[in-house]
Parts: C-alpha cells; sequence; structure tokens
C-alpha cells in the first residue's frame, strides 16, 4: 500500500527563494518610484516657469518692437511736415516756428524759460543771452538729467525732458555723453527760441506771430498783469519779470 504524506506542498509564492527573489526585483522599482516623486514635480514646475518667462519675454520683445515702429513713423510724420531732429522726443520746425517736445507742439513764443537740471542741481540757466553753465560733480551715477521748460501756459507752465530717458547711468560712460550731449542741443535751441522771443510780441499766450513792432497801452496793461501773476507763482524771476515789462513798455503806441 502506498503511504501518503501528511504534509502538503507550500505554493511558490510562499516560499523564501521567491519572497527574497521578489524583494530584490521590487526594491529599484520603489526607489525609482520615490525618486519620481521627488524630483519630476520640481522638474515640470521648472518647464512651467521657464514657459511663462519666454512667453513673457517674447511678448516683451514684441511690445518694444511694436513702439519702435510706431516712434518711427511718428518721425516720419514729423519730417514730412518739415521738422528737424535735435534728439529723440524734441524736434524743431524753425520755418513755422514750431517745437514738439515729447508729442505735443509748442509755439516759439510759448516757451519763456529753462534750465538744465543733473542729480536735483541746476546746472545751466538761460534767460535771453545768459550765459550756458556747467559744474562738474564727483557723483559717478547719474540718476537725474533733465531739462526743465517754463512755458506762458497756465495750464502746463512746466515741461519735464528726461534726457536720459528714464535709466540711471555712469558718468564715464559713452550713455552718459550722449545724454548730456542731447541736453546742450535742447539748452542751445532753446536759447535761440528765447532769443528770437525777445524780438516778438507775445499775444495772449498764442502761436501767432505779430508783425507790427508797437502794441496798444491797452493791451501792454494786460500782458503786464499776466507777467505780474507769473511772477507771482514763481515761474518769473523778478529780473525776467522786469526785463519782460520794460519789453512791452516800450512797445507802447
Amino acid at each position: 500500500m502506498e503511504k501518503h504524506s501528511d504534509k502538503k506542498k507550500k505554493p511558490f509564492y510562499k516560499r523564501w527563494w521567491f519572497i527574497v527573489l521578489s524583494i530584490i526585483i521590487a526594491f529599484p522599482i520603489v526607489i525609482f518610484e520615490i525618486a519620481c516623486i521627488i524630483v519630476i514635480p520640481p522638474i515640470l514646475l521648472l518647464q512651467i516657469f521657464l514657459g511663462i518667462t519666454i512667453y513673457y519675454f517674447i511678448r516683451s520683445m514684441k511690445k518694444q518692437k511694436k513702439e519702435k515702429e510706431e516712434e518711427k513713423q511718428k518721425e516720419l510724420n514729423l519730417y514730412r511736415q518739415e521738422y528737424k531732429k535735435i534728439c529723440q522726443g524734441f524736434f524743431v520746425n524753425d520755418k513755422e516756428h514750431k517745437l514738439n517736445i515729447l508729442g505735443t507742439e509748442y509755439g516759439f513764443s510759448q516757451i519763456i524759460d529753462c534750465e538744465l537740471i543733473e542729480d536735483g542741481t541746476s546746472i545751466s540757466q538761460t534767460f535771453g543771452k545768459a550765459e550756458l553753465k556747467y559744474t562738474t560733480t564727483q557723483v559717478k551715477i547719474c540718476t537725474k538729467l533733465f531739462v526743465n521748460i517754463t512755458t506762458n501756459d497756465f495750464e502746463n507752465p512746466r515741461i519735464i525732458f528726461d534726457c536720459k530717458y528714464g535709466r540711471n547711468i555712469q558718468k564715464n560712460s559713452k550713455a552718459y555723453k550722449e545724454a548730456l550731449n542731447n541736453a546742450q542741443n535742447i539748452i542751445s535751441v532753446l536759447k535761440i527760441v528765447i532769443s528770437q522771443n525777445n524780438e516778438k510780441y507775445i499775444e495772449t499766450g498764442t502761436v501767432t506771430k505779430i508783425e507790427h513792432r508797437y502794441i496798444s497801452e491797452e493791451t501792454v496793461q494786460d500782458q503786464i498783469k499776466k507777467l505780474s501773476e507769473l511772477y507771482k507763482d514763481g515761474v518769473l524771476t523778478e529780473y525776467e519779470y522786469s526785463i519782460k515789462k520794460q519789453e512791452l513798455l516800450e512797445k507802447i503806441k
């Protein structure tokens, strides 16, 4: 008779060799999954960040290109009107006695005074035949360099022209020399304009030119009254006020 054993055979998945083999195979898989959990999210975030950065960079480049094209078109339109470019944003039409400053048109007769400001200090001032003066400074970075233009427009009596266009520049750099050269050119043009204004009568702040030299006493009184208001508001100095007042008194019929 055959003898039957009471011991049953263990399933292979419960045998020690299978368990060891499973651990050996599973270990690198678990390590890989942990690495994916730790590493992949930062990589995805980095890719998203780079994508957003590239998008805004391209968008900014397109915007700058569009602005340059618009600026070029505006310049072409001004050239067609016989304007001459002094620097970016400052054009002069000596035939029609007009200025185009930062896209706004002004007549020569609207310009009263101007000065060059560097880092909060006035380094030039002109009225009529006043001399252009410069002072030196040991500051290496220029944070402000603009021309302050005074007009006879009560609503907009002051024009600020930034010669360095919003940038902070080193004083020993080429950009600073270009900005200072632009400022000098603007001051020179405005000196000519103010000098011409001294030979002309300004009628109620308009751009019109008066061919006759003499005007009525009633008109002179109105003009002196307006000059007095400008002096009281601090737009004109005492010297400028007295000079203009004397010029008007000499024009009485």
